[in-house]
């Protein structure tokens, strides 16, 4: 048999209920891909320091129709005004820059 650090973490305990949703996340308003072939898709997830009140952290999956890319930045210092800015700033333009490469076409559907 294989130790439990060998098997995806869902595998431990037989008895545990999971998911195949991410539960109470609410309604969903994600357009179809069916329904919108050149549709961009922009999944974002941020880490916020809940001492200083500040995001430290930001990534993003950027999916077209035919490409993913991903795009992660992490503040450069401890979480201030100017690193929390500049640390949006440079995410932002990774990700319009990500959108634009995996778009394959000069214009497409953009769902964040």
């Amino acid at each position: 048999m294989s130790s439990a650090h060998e098997l995806p973490a869902h595998n431990w305990f037989e008895d545990i209920e999971r998911f195949t949703w991410m539960h109470r996340s609410g309604f969903g308003s994600m357009p179809s891909r069916e329904a919108y072939p050149d549709l961009v898709q922009v999944f974002i997830d941020a880490h916020h320091d809940y001492v200083e009140d500040r995001v430290y952290l930001i990534s993003g999956l950027v999916v077209g129709a035919n490409d993913e890319r991903e795009v992660i930045e992490l503040a450069e210092t401890p979480p201030n005004d100017e690193a929390e800015g500049e640390l949006v700033v440079r995410w932002v333009t990774r990700v319009l820059e990500a959108v634009r490469s995996v778009a394959g076409a000069s214009e497409a559907i953009l769902h964040v």
